[in-house]
């Protein structure tokens, strides 16, 4: 699997709090997968976006974050856009778990994966 988590928002020292203690990457482990919008499309057209979705479906939290505009996804295989808007939202009623948030920029893209996992995590219990 190709997931690519903002593991360096903790390196950037923006590391929420909770994260201190020692967390293993398991099925309870939250992930944040990034996609620009190209390779969104590219991903949608050869199938493996929903391989990736049914993997992240299997963990306790997940969310890919797009680093564009949904509207943009029709511009990106000129001719193909609707079919590319189609095959989203059929995965996104298959993987209901695993939201798709589409955020503009790469900038709202680590902020709002920054305070997803954040979030995630601090709902951990304790173990």
């Amino acid at each position: 699997m190709n997931f690519q988590p903002y593991s360096s928002l903790c390196s950037a020292g923006r590391c929420p709090p909770a994260t201190t203690r020692r967390l293993r990457v398991r099925a309870s482990s939250p992930w944040s997968s990034a996609k620009t919008l190209e390779n969104l499309a590219t991903s949608l057209s050869d199938g493996s976006l929903a391989f990736q979705l049914q993997r992240l479906a299997e963990m306790a939290r997940a969310a890919i974050v797009v680093e564009g505009d949904y509207p943009d996804l029709f511009r990106t295989q000129p001719g193909r856009g609707s079919w590319l808007a189609d095959m989203l939202a059929r995965l996104a009623v298959r993987y209901p778990k695993v939201p798709i948030v589409f955020v503009g920029s790469r900038k709202f893209a680590e902020e709002w994966a920054y305070r997803f996992l954040a979030a995630a995590i601090g709902d951990q219990p304790e173990s």
